[in-house]
């Protein structure tokens, strides 16, 4: 079970999936997480600048350059919010589905293992069918040559033991493709099989219907899968409904400029913000932002 763990393409993809599934959890959560972001830029700029009353101010090559850092956190986001249940959700319907991975595997091992190892016993009943024919046949050559046997006798035993061989060859076929269906799991050779040693069975208590249908619908890792995917959809339908509610952000900036505009030409400012941005949809399909903005700000200006 354990080289199979390691090794079978069938439960190795299920684990692939199951590690795709866990990060739906941290994709929902995300959303709730503050972001930050950077612009920087520098630039080469040429101008001449012609005021309204006809003179002119050629300021020829200068450089100008703006920085920025801003970090916004959610405060009220409904859709967000959804967003993060629908990621445990569907990471929890990942690893129920897991399970059941895992549930399928031990079946389709001892499967395996066992019809392995029942093809190679019945090589070995059939190998001793062909031994017994094998002595009754020198027996009858024997008691033919004596003249106590019939060539009738000895016809039928050649027949039969004949047949046996035929049986053989059908059975170490049989053995040998259930044995390459086992190496197929395990990813390795199997040179030998161990006997199942009886006993160690668990007995099971008898019950109700009801019992056994509520114990299915406790334990049954496919069930639970149905039932958290079942959520995820739930999720789905407040997240997409969650759009047309307001949402409130916390929002903090820094940033710095240097002759960034024609007005501001060997200028320099320093400017910090924070503030609490309201987005609110106001129409159906498109939605119109109303962004109302408490904020204090700190600017500072050099001119040069």
């Amino acid at each position: 079970y354990e080289a199979a763990r390691a090794n079978d393409p069938v439960f190795r993809g299920a684990m692939a999936v199951r590690q795709e599934g866990l990060e739906y959890q941290t994709i929902g959560r995300a959303k709730l997480l503050p972001t930050i972001s950077g612009v920087v830029s520098n630039n080469q700029n040429q101008s001449r600048v012609t005021d309204a009353g006809g003179r002119t101010d050629n300021r020829g090559r200068y450089n100008s350059s703006t920085s920025s850092l801003q970090l916004r956190q959610p405060l009220y986001d409904r859709e967000a919010w959804a967003a993060k249940e629908q990621g445990v959700a569907r990471t929890a319907a990942s690893e129920a589905l897991f399970r059941l991975r895992e549930q399928e595997l031990m079946v389709r091992v001892f499967e395996a293992y066992s019809k392995a190892l029942l093809a190679t016993e019945e090589v070995r009943l059939v190998e001793a069918q062909l031994q017994s024919v094998t002595e009754l046949l020198r027996s009858n050559e024997q008691r033919l040559a004596q003249g106590e046997g019939t060539r009738t006798d000895l016809l039928e035993t050649q027949s039969k033991q004949e047949l046996i061989r035929a049986e053989l060859i059908v059975a170490q076929d049989r053995a040998l493709h259930a044995r390459g269906a086992l190496q197929a799991i395990l990813g390795e050779s199997v040179n030998k099989l161990e006997r199942l040693v009886p006993g160690g069975a668990v007995a099971l208590v008898p019950g109700t219907l009801d019992d056994w249908r509520s114990k299915a619908f406790d334990s049954n890792p496919e069930v639970e899968s149905l039932n958290q995917t079942l959520e995820a959809a739930h999720q789905e339908v407040r997240r997409v409904d969650g759009g047309h509610y307001a949402r409130l952000a916390l929002r903090l900036s820094i940033g710095s400029s240097e002759s960034d505009t024609t007005s501001t030409y060997r200028q320099s400012s320093r400017t910090t913000t924070v503030g609490v941005q309201l987005n609110v949809p106001m129409y159906g399909h498109v939605k119109y932002n109303a962004d109302v903005q408490l904020q204090k700000s700190r600017h500072v200006h050099r001119a040069s």
